[in-house]
Order: structure tokens, then C-alpha cells, then sequence
């Protein structure tokens, strides 16, 4: 029995290792679909740190301009081409009347914002020694034609600020139907509210539908360094991003803050309404800054990141699903301004640390991200 029983083990030993080796190497995992890659597309390279307006233009592109970058309103096309529009000081001193050369070089354009139709509405700053600068201009690309909407003189009536018109900051936001035109000096501010189907018509009749902004019974005082951004529905958004915070306004100025969720850092820019099925509103979370060291992170998310919702769908891509060029710094990626392109659904994105405008397509908040983060 001993004897046997020895003479079986090694034939049963060697059988075992002549099936391992007839069914070939070991299977790994098996393979999960492919992670999907959002991937940002450079189209220009414009200054870097700038307050930087991107707004949509009807029928497809966007409209870029810096305020303090180089004063030129650059044109998007859907396929993106980068033009600039011959919006130039000569030509905006010209409307007002003035044709000295000391007023073209005083004159600066401070803030656009786009009509339904596409006609884009200027606001310029500056005084020369003769004359305020001070206006609102109605420009049409179709025809490269600028109209005189309101005069300095005109717009210190309507806001009730006098001469301190000459050295308010102003910012301008399309929403729907309406214009805002948000003017502030060091004493205050005022809100005026425009009828886009007038501006288109070449009228400006402004209205100042409230006194204050508020929250709650509380006047909201933004701090400097607060951007002015159009929504649909007739309000607009406040984002201060020095002190991380976002309101969200409607047309009687009150003012609802929209807190990051738990563990994310405030947003560098309002959240993008996707306008197609669903209406999901996509948000860009930048890397935090030192000053975020009190946020706790509830995932293990890289950033930057996107988080897409759509009622009750939301997708989070964080910056191991984000591609760029070679050697674009990603990990320091800040979108600080982006818009819709109306046509072809994709987004244009300006990035404040690089300085450049970037493309890209957004994912649908119910497609699986293939591990980049769905909740």
C-alpha cells in the first residue's frame, strides 16, 4: 500500500503540471471599457492673469476680450478661427464726436456683452481734456457699423452718479432679454438694466430695477475682484474669486450663494448651462490654492476637475481624464471664463494661468465616465 500510494503522488503531480502548461498563461482582469479623455485644444495664446470676458455669438463662435489685456474684441468662428474686429479708439472716439488724436488715446473700451441677433454692445471709459469718453456703443458685424447709444452725460443721469461716471469701473452681462450694466466706484454701485430688443434698435433706455443687491435683509457688498456674468432667465451671477464666492442674482437683486459641495474648492468660474436635453449646468474646479488648506477632500479626485449635472445624473472627470498639448501645465489649469458654442454644443474656455483659449467637447452627465468618477 505504502509503495503504491508513493507512485501515485508523482503521477499525479506531473499531470497537473502538463494541464497548466497546455492552458497557456494565466488570465489577468479582464479588460473594462476605455477611460474617456476630455482633451483641451489650444486656438490662441492671449496674456495670461487678465480679466477675460467669453461670451457666445449667435449662430456659433464666441466673442473674446480682455479689458485689460489689449482692448481688442476678438471673433470665434465654429471651426476656430481667431479674427480680430476692426473696433478700434479712433473708431470709437469718432462715434462720440471726438477726433483729436489726445481723445483716441484716452478712450479705452471697458466691457462688451452680445444682443440675441449677434450685435455686440461696447462700453467705453476715459476722459481726454476736452471731453468725458464715457458711453455706450451698439456695434453690427454684419454692416462694421458703430452706433452712439448713450452718452456720458447721459449715463450719469440714468445711474445717478454725476461725474464720478469718468472713473467708474463698469461690466457688462447678456441674459435673455435684458443687459446689465453694472457701473461701481470706490463710494458705491449701480445696476442698470437695458431692453436687448431696444439696444438692437439703436435706443438705450436703462432702468434701475433696484436700489441694492441683497442677501437676505442684508446689503451684498462684493468685494474688487467680483465678475459680473449674464444667465438664462433674466439674473446674473457675482463671482468673487479672491474670497471664493459665487451668488447667483435674480432681477429684483437678490442674491442666493451657491456654496461649493463638502470638500471642493469654489469655483473659478460660474457654472456653464449646457442648454441641450436635460439643461446640464457643468462646473470647473480648479487645484486649491494655499488658502483653500482648510478644504478636506471627501474623494481621492485629482484636480483640476469637471462636474456635470443633469437632474439627478452627475459625472465628475477629474485630471487624470483631462488631456492638453504637450507640456501645457494641466495641474495649474484655471478656467476663469467660458461659453457655449450654440452649434456644434462644444465649450470655449480661457485659462487665466496659461493665458490660452482652449476648446473642448463635453461629455453627457448620464454617459459613464469609464472610471473618471461617476457619483
Amino acid at each position: 500500500m505504502r509503495y503504491t500510494s508513493g507512485v501515485r503522488r508523482p503521477l499525479v503531480l506531473i499531470f497537473a503540471l502538463l494541464c497548466a502548461c497546455d492552458a497557456g498563461p494565466p488570465a489577468g482582469p479582464a479588460a473594462g471599457p476605455a477611460r474617456r479623455v476630455i482633451e483641451w485644444r489650444t486656438l490662441a495664446t492671449l496674456r495670461a492673469g487678465r480679466e477675460t470676458t467669453v461670451i457666445s455669438r449667435p449662430g456659433g463662435g464666441a466673442y473674446v476680450f480682455q479689458a485689460d489685456g489689449d482692448g481688442r474684441v476678438r471673433a470665434v468662428s465654429g471651426a476656430g478661427e481667431v479674427t480680430t474686429l476692426p473696433v478700434s479708439p479712433q473708431r470709437l472716439a469718432a462715434a462720440l464726436g471726438a477726433t483729436g488724436e489726445d481723445d483716441a488715446a484716452a478712450v479705452r473700451l471697458a466691457a462688451i456683452a452680445v444682443l440675441p441677433r449677434g450685435d455686440l454692445v461696447l462700453q467705453t471709459a476715459g476722459a481726454s481734456r476736452k471731453r468725458s469718453l464715457v458711453s455706450l456703443q451698439r456695434y453690427d458685424p454684419a454692416s462694421d457699423r458703430l452706433t452712439l447709444l448713450m452718452s456720458a452725460a447721459e449715463m450719469a443721469s440714468a445711474s445717478g452718479m454725476g461725474d464720478s461716471i469718468d472713473v467708474a469701473d463698469a461690466q457688462l452681462a447678456g441674459s435673455g432679454a435684458v443687459v446689465w450694466l453694472w457701473l461701481r466706484t470706490t463710494d458705491g454701485s449701480v445696476m442698470l438694466q437695458f431692453e436687448a430688443r431696444q439696444l438692437a434698435s439703436g435706443t438705450a433706455r436703462a432702468v434701475r430695477p433696484f436700489r441694492f443687491m441683497r442677501q437676505g435683509d442684508q446689503p451684498l457688498r462684493p468685494g474688487d475682484a467680483t465678475t459680473l456674468c449674464g444667465r438664462p432667465g433674466g439674473g446674473f451671477w457675482l463671482l468673487d474669486r479672491a474670497a471664493g464666492l459665487l451668488w447667483s442674482l435674480d432681477g429684483t437683486g437678490r442674491a442666493t450663494p451657491v456654496d461649493p459641495p463638502d470638500g471642493r474648492p469654489a469655483p473659478s468660474a460660474p457654472p456653464l448651462l449646457l442648454e441641450t436635453a436635460g439643461a446640464p449646468r457643468m462646473t470647473f474646479y480648479p487645484a486649491p490654492r494655499p488658502s483653500d488648506a482648510a478644504i478636506t477632500p471627501t474623494s481621492k479626485a485629482r484636480y483640476p476637475l469637471l462636474e456635470i449635472v443633469a437632474g439627478r445624473s452627475k459625472a465628475t472627470f477629474d485630471r487624470d481624464a483631462l488631456a492638453a498639448r504637450p507640456a501645457f501645465p494641466l495641474h495649474a489649469l484655471r478656467v476663469t471664463a467660458w461659453a457655449r458654442d450654440t452649434r456644434s454644443g462644444d465649450v470655449f474656455a480661457y485659462d487665466r494661468m496659461s493665458g490660452e483659449l482652449l476648446r473642448l467637447t463635453p461629455p453627457s452627465a448620464r454617459a459613464d465616465p469609464s472610471g473618471a468618477g461617476r457619483r
